[in-house]
């Protein structure tokens, strides 16, 4: 947490992310962890709306049946 406050990420944000992508993706806490640090690592947060994406998007995408994985895939591809 205290790496992506250095991103300028806000805690309330990267739980709720977080707790989605435990619920919603059946990621664990590391794994969501490092799908912010990587997304930010690979340039995802261009527009400074990573996090935000992230989300707003986790519920939806899920419904979806779309894991993180696909997501990323998708994300990174872009």
């Amino acid at each position: 947490m205290e790496i992506l406050n250095k991103y300028g990420y806000e805690n309330k944000d990267v739980v709720r992310f977080m707790t989605s992508a435990v619920n919603d993706w059946g990621m664990n806490y590391e794994e969501a962890l490092d799908y912010i640090l990587t997304g930010e690592q690979k340039g995802l947060n261009i527009s400074e709306d990573w996090m935000d994406t992230l989300v707003e998007y986790t519920p939806i995408l899920s419904t979806l049946g779309l894991t993180g994985q696909d997501v990323f895939a998708l994300a990174s591809w872009v």
